[in-house]
C-alpha cells in the first residue's frame, strides 16, 4: 500500500521491540538492515517466525520505492 501511495516512509507498528539478533535479549536490537543482509539473517534464524512477514513487507516496500521503512513498537 505504501508503494502504491508513493509514500516516502512506512511505519510498521508491532508488539515487538524490533529485529533482535537474540529474540530473548532486547539489548541485541539490530538498528538497521540492508536488503542484501535479509537472506543471511533468515538463514541464520535471526529473522524467523512472525518476523518473516514483517521483514518481507519492508523489503517489498523498499524495492517498490519507499525510502524509509520504520518500525514502531507497541510497548
Amino acid at each position: 500500500m505504501a508503494a502504491g501511495l508513493r509514500a516516502e516512509n512506512l511505519i510498521l507498528m508491532t508488539d515487538t521491540k524490533g529485529l533482535l539478533r537474540d529474540k530473548n535479549d532486547e539489548t541485541t536490537l539490530i538498528p538497521s538492515v540492508h536488503l542484501n543482509e535479509v537472506p543471511r539473517l533468515k538463514a541464520e534464524g535471526v529473522i524467523s517466525g512472525g518476523m518473516i512477514p514483517k521483514v518481507d513487507c519492508c523489503v517489498e516496500a523498499v524495492r517498490r520505492g519507499v525510502k524509509k521503512p520504520l518500525s514502531s513498537t507497541g510497548g
